[in-house]
């Protein structure tokens, strides 16, 4: 099944995925202005799919969780 597909599928695949994980990673390490920017790219590439939008809100919420201090160990 996988021999059947073309060559330039993966490396398309592999390259948006990439912006995406760069943009959850940048969550994961409090770099909330470089995750805004790599899904506002995700977004500009794929108008149509939810998924930059999405992410985009989530890094706004994160964002928000950390200036309100809810992210640090102290809350809990």
């Amino acid at each position: 099944m996988f021999a059947s597909l073309p060559a330039w599928a993966e490396p398309a695949n592999v390259a948006l995925s990439s912006l995406l994980e760069t943009g959850f990673s940048g969550l994961y390490n409090l770099d909330f202005a470089g995750a805004q920017k790599d899904f506002s790219n995700w977004e500009a590439q794929h108008p149509d799919d939810p998924v930059g939008p999405v992410s985009e809100a989530a890094g706004y919420l994160f964002s928000e969780f950390n200036r309100l201090g809810v992210l640090e160990a102290q809350f809990y």
